[in-house]
């Protein structure tokens, strides 16, 4: 989990950009289905600037026990309904992974400065599966006696 640094003066990264955050209890994967119901003012005024620009804002995991986290996913508004009460309602898609690499600001929303990841496969893939299925298929077979041990 992530300790907040502050910001430093260092040579620019072409691959670090700033980013809204939305702190929530919850981890967003790339190509996942995010609903959203937007009702804090800060959060209200995050999406009025989101809907001017590029609808991209990162979600990063946080809660009381954990905190923080450093790794996160960028969440991109495909669907946005603007509610009679001015919430917002929002269907979002996780996008790619980023490392927070400084806290730009808190107020009114926090905004930090993050670095893409780069999601590569470990090989062609095929030997990863073969042996995942040979495990699947050892575990299969073992767990009736697993069952029947306890």
């Amino acid at each position: 989990m992530m300790t907040w640094q502050a910001r430093s003066a260092s040579t620019p990264d072409l691959n670090v950009n700033s980013r809204p955050l939305f702190p929530l209890p919850l981890v967003l994967f790339p190509g996942a289905i995010l609903p959203l119901q937007i009702f804090e003012f800060r959060y209200w005024m995050m999406m009025h600037s989101l809907l001017q620009t590029d609808l991209r804002f990162g979600v990063i995991y946080n809660d009381a026990i954990s905190g923080t986290a450093d790794v996160s996913c960028v969440g991109e508004v495909v669907k946005h309904e603007r509610l009679v009460d001015d919430r917002f309602f929002l269907i979002c898609k996780g996008q790619e992974r980023f490392r927070v690499t400084d806290l730009v600001r808190t107020k009114p929303y926090l905004v930090a400065e993050v670095q893409w990841l780069e999601d590569r496969p470990s090989g062609d893939g095929e030997e990863d599966l073969d042996a995942l299925a040979t495990e699947v298929e050892y575990y299969m077979k073992d767990s009736p006696r697993l069952c029947s041990a306890g």
